[in-house]
């Protein structure tokens, strides 16, 4: 637990960047949430419209910015447009949110003999939702990252800056305005309410509501930079889309903030399971940390007084994001950074209070866990390992073929991981100093490794890629490039299951709603839909090809590729 150096947390972050990189293109898109915002990035790459890309024809969910990094990073490292590139995007803006929350505890607790920003950083990095948005390629790492900069840029003049340096507000007000403007182009008027409302109720508690409100509504020249960066996008959007635009604007921001169609509305004790399952165990310590917040007999808390920021950041985040009727797990990503400093202030208090026995039993788990996560993890790489050269004998295509199927493919990749993560361990381990580093690696490493070997598992069993392939075979042995031929896919708007098997078949099609279909198909067309879709039809169909998603058989998942047949 004890730190040498609060600068630790920076060989933390390049282990978390070189392991993430090693493990980001593992999984298969398993779902539309990815699928989605790749698409949009194909777009920009064949400059069907940089300013405005859409997905498969349609207004894309989501403002450019993250889509234009991506497209950027790909194109300058000559990469194809692959989960794994664009997840390297937010990859690296997870490492940059590391940093910047080991830069904001460091502030907060500003001995340099402190471990609180090794374990902020250790406990952010390790938290299962947090690495679960790293390895996405979507936009919630980028917003996250720059709403914790717009909070950051309040927290440092008015609760961390240094008593002999008082802080100048002009250049914080830039930042702040910069990087609102730069979330609202990630996701929407989103990126300035929510950062906004945080930042006041911070500076409440500085300096009381007037002050705070005034404050706030004093006009700055940052006003402008703020709608110089944001607006003109949004207003040549809408002189352009107007219609199509801001229908998807008001869908995503107020309808999706209080319901409506097409949203599926969730309780408002919605997000309190959702963080103690997906930040466990760091969760429950966190409900420690907030129990002993209260005032003992002596009129003294239980530790640090520092918290306070950090809390409301977090108290002030939950309650707004639960008062929304559409929620989702990703959206408490931007009150990790808070709630990790909490627990790591928590825990070093702890620390602090323990016999010297207590800590020296502390740094033996230091020392042994390593070894011990690292061999159960080759005991488990070779029972796979095992599994798969005895499931070789007799394939069959079923789930566990597939995943069988898939560590095959990667069985030298798993090993070279556990080999170089031993290998790593017995040199660290050998300098005492590198300890803590060696726990927050092992920790890290196997949240990391667990979570993409699951997804890729996950990804293999769905075989949405599986499904590309043999769509793409049946097209072209049915004359889909023919003269008269198109390739229609049959669908309502708002539905996501074939997003990412048109990322795979990587073709453009010809869109048709369910209801229009009956009139519009031709004789020369060549359909994919929902195979319940059918049920509505008064046509006869001839072939077909069934495709089904064998995670869920019903018929809700299972896709056709047909003709018409009355011809």
């Amino acid at each position: 637990m004890k730190s040498g150096s609060s600068s630790q947390y920076i060989k933390l972050l390049f282990v978390f960047f070189i392991v993430g990189l090693g493990l980001c293109g593992l999984a298969d898109l398993a779902g539309s949430s990815e699928a989605r915002e790749l698409e949009v990035v194909r777009s920009v790459l064949k400059g069907d419209s940089i300013l405005f890309p859409t997905r498969i024809g349609m207004v894309p969910s989501k403002p450019p910015l993250m889509h234009w990094l991506a497209a950027s990073m790909i194109w300058l490292t000559d990469l194809s447009v692959t989960p794994g590139a664009v997840r390297a995007l937010s990859l690296l803006c997870a490492f940059f949110l590391l940093w910047l929350t080991g830069m904001i505890a460091s502030r907060a607790v500003p001995d340099s003999r402190s471990s609180v920003p090794l374990l902020s950083v250790g406990i952010l990095a390790t938290t299962y939702e947090f690495q679960r948005i790293a390895f996405s390629a979507r936009v919630d790492m980028l917003f996250s990252l720059l709403v914790t900069i717009a909070i950051a840029s309040v927290l440092f003049p008015v609760y961390l800056q240094s008593q002999n340096t008082p802080s100048r507000s002009h250049p914080w007000y830039s930042l702040f305005a910069i990087s609102t403007a730069l979330a609202v182009l990630t996701k929407g008027p989103l990126g300035i309410v929510f950062p906004l409302f945080i930042s006041w109720i911070l500076l409440v508690a500085a300096f009381g509501w007037r002050d705070a409100t005034i404050r706030l509504v004093t006009p700055r020249w940052q006003w402008i930079l703020f709608f110089l960066v944001a607006m003109p996008w949004y207003g040549w959007s809408m002189y352009e889309y107007s219609e199509t635009f801001s229908s998807r604007v008001l869908f995503e921001n107020i309808t999706r903030f209080l319901g409506g169609e097409h949203i599926v509305s969730k309780p408002l004790w919605y997000y309190i399971p959702s963080y103690l399952l997906r930040a466990f165990p760091w969760s429950i310590i966190f409900l420690g940390a907030l129990f002993t917040l209260r005032r003992d007999k002596n009129g003294t808390r239980f530790f640090s007084s520092a918290a306070k920021p950090f809390l409301l950041w977090f108290l002030v985040g939950f309650t707004l994001f639960s008062l929304s009727d559409g929620k989702r797990h990703a959206y408490l990503t931007p009150l990790f950074p808070a709630s990790s400093i909490i627990v790591a202030m928590f825990l070093d208090e702890i620390y602090q209070r323990l016999s010297d026995n207590m800590k020296r039993y502390i740094r033996f788990t230091e020392r042994t866990l390593p070894f011990l996560f690292f061999s159960l993890l080759s005991f488990i790489t070779s029972a796979i390992g095992y599994f798969v050269y005895m499931r070789e004998w007799h394939p069959q295509r079923d789930r566990y073929w597939q995943v069988a199927e898939f560590f095959t493919q990667h069985q030298l990749l798993f090993a070279f991981f556990v080999v170089a993560s031993m290998l790593y361990c017995v040199v660290s381990i050998s300098r005492q100093k590198e300890l803590p580093i060696v726990f927050w690696v092992t920790l890290l490493t196997a949240v990391a490794f667990g979570l993409n070997v699951g997804l890729a598992v996950k990804a293999q069993i769905k075989g949405y890629r599986r499904m590309a392939d043999s769509i793409g075979e049946d097209l072209s042995g049915s004359g889909a490039r023919g003269s008269g031929a198109r390739f229609v896919l049959v669908k309502d708007p708002e539905d996501e299951l074939f997003d990412p098997i048109m990322f795979y078949l990587d073709r453009t099609p010809a869109l048709m709603r369910p209801r229009d279909s009956l009139t519009q198909l031709t004789c020369e067309d060549i359909f994919l839909t929902r195979k319940e879709f059918l049920q509505d039809w008064h046509v006869a169909l001839g072939r077909y090809n069934f495709l089904s998603d064998k995670l869920n058989e019903d018929t809700n998942r299972a896709i056709v590729l047909g003709k018409r047949k009355d011809c």
